[in-house]
């Protein structure tokens, strides 16, 4: 059931869902709101709705709390890909208005089973509840500024220190190329695996790029940023390749 102020905002009531909840209806999504409405999980599902979704982008890229419940509900996803369920590629977000992006890891897309539902339904009950008055107030997410490292030399690295056990963002920019019909994104590690591979839609490389790690992610170490530029054809083609330092 759809609802809809006077300024036009549709809301979805998703009291028939397995999480319930009231109607969100606002045009900003607070902390409290994304605490009510489990967004995080339902987030990682895929089940809120476009509108709701943009908030609660807008809201989490910017709150500690709500970044670690992404990417914790995030990790059971990828233990649910680990245990065979085929699962789409990553869905990117798409806006029509020019703004940083935000690109979520590990993003689960396509319909889960019942059994899979009721894992994330079972992390969202059995998550620790802090006091009313800390659980609103949200912390500030940092973010780390990585878009000047395709004009760096390959001698200069940049060393980052995130805190520790706290989810952060990295900003990254594309350079444009005219023969690129999408980019990808890479984080290579010293032992030459890949610690992610981030498909970014040719729309969303017009802006800055905003990835969410941790240190499960990217734990302390020397890393390689990598931009691909895929052609038509799906050649692809490095276009900056520099060295980054997540510091302890």
């Amino acid at each position: 059931m759809s609802t809809q102020d006077q300024d036009g905002y549709s809301g979805t009531s998703f009291s028939g869902t397995p999480f319930g909840g009231k109607p969100f209806s606002g045009k900003q999504m607070t902390h409290a709101d994304a605490i009510r409405l489990y967004a995080a999980e339902r987030y990682v599902m895929g089940e809120l709705s476009p509108a709701e979704r943009d908030s609660y982008e807008d809201h989490y890229f910017s709150c500690v709390e709500c970044a670690q419940e992404v990417t914790a509900a995030s990790r059971l996803g990828e233990q649910v890909r680990t245990a065979g369920l085929n699962i789409a590629q990553p869905v990117q977000v798409s806006r029509n208005k020019p703004r940083t992006k935000g690109v979520f890891l590990h993003w689960l897309s396509g319909p889960l089973p019942a059994w899979s539902v009721a894992a994330m339904l079972g992390f969202a009950l059995l998550r620790q509840s802090p006091a009313p008055d800390k659980a609103l107030t949200p912390t500030a997410l940092i973010s780390y500024n990585l878009t000047h490292l395709g004009s760096r030399s390959a001698e200069q690295i940049q060393i980052i220190r995130p805190v520790a056990d706290r989810p952060f963002t990295l900003l990254i920019a594309i350079p444009p190329d005219p023969s690129a019909v999408s980019f990808e994104v890479a984080v290579v590690g010293t032992d030459a695996k890949e610690k992610l591979r981030v498909p970014i839609a040719i729309d969303q490389a017009n802006d800055t790029v905003q990835l969410l790690a941790d240190s499960s992610i990217l734990p302390p170490g020397d890393y390689q940023l990598m931009v691909v530029a895929v052609a038509k054809n799906n050649n692809k083609q490095t276009i900056i390749s520099n060295r980054f330092q997540i510091g302890e």
